[in-house]
């Protein structure tokens, strides 16, 4: 009962801070509410934390802004989180788009992304799109 307690006290701190900040700070907020309630296992307070953030920073920067990629990135670990392989595969697809055409298909960041990529398919038994993935980044990495 004291966890519970402690949680929606630290909650509704959360919420407040997130209330009274001004225009210019409430997506980092918004996004660590996400990760918190992610961690908590409160995953639909997650999503709707994380898609404040990306509704945020697409509002201020575009939808096509590197930014926007970590945002898509919490979501697709979320999804995958819950068994919602579809939405992370999208959500994961999304980012991936948008660092190719930032940084580039041999850039670290893409790598990361072709990674989790792959480990996506990999939860789902789906070897055959796992591996070039895997290997793709690893060949990304080798030659960093």
């Amino acid at each position: 009962m004291q966890n519970t307690q402690n949680h929606q006290l630290l909650f509704n701190s959360f919420e407040y801070a997130l209330f009274i900040v001004d225009v210019t700070g409430p997506v980092g907020l918004a996004n660590d509410l996400g990760v918190l309630y992610k961690l908590l296992g409160y995953y639909s307070k997650a999503e709707q934390r994380y898609q404040q953030a990306l509704e945020i920073r697409e509002k201020a920067l575009g939808p096509k802004h590197p930014d926007i990629a970590n945002n898509f990135n919490n979501l697709g670990s979320l999804f995958t989180s819950q068994g919602l392989y579809s939405k992370a595969e999208n959500a994961y697809l999304r980012v991936l788009k948008i660092a190719e055409t930032t940084f580039g298909p041999e850039h670290p960041v893409t790598a990361i992304v072709v990674d989790n990529l792959a480990v996506l398919y990999h939860s789902q038994g789906l070897l055959t799109k796992a591996e070039p993935l895997y290997l793709s980044s690893l060949e990304i990495r080798k030659k960093l």
